[in-house]
């Protein structure tokens, strides 16, 4: 592949905790040992992932994404189609 790497903006909510294992588990009772349950109970989200850290962090990692992907983006004559591109396979 020519060029940067896309940058997937998406990939950033899991990998800033919004699918994170520990987060779910200590969210649900069922899920949990008896014994951390009795130490830290159940915590929901509201205590976890949506605090304000996790949440500016989002934002901040997601606007960065965003901007690394407008500035490596081909500009003028380097834009090239798909449908002019020598990797097209032909459609048979």
């Amino acid at each position: 592949m020519d060029g940067p790497m896309p940058v997937n903006a998406s990939s950033d909510r899991w990998a800033l905790g919004l699918s994170s294992s520990a987060t779910l588990l200590q969210a649900t009772a069922a899920s949990l040992p008896p014994e951390l349950l009795k130490v830290s109970g159940v915590l929901d989200f509201g205590a976890t992932i949506f605090t304000w850290q996790p949440l500016v962090l989002r934002a901040v990692m997601m606007a960065r994404a965003v901007s690394v992907t407008h500035l490596s983006a081909p500009r003028g004559g380097a834009i090239r189609l798909a449908s002019t591109s020598a990797s097209r396979r032909d459609s048979r």
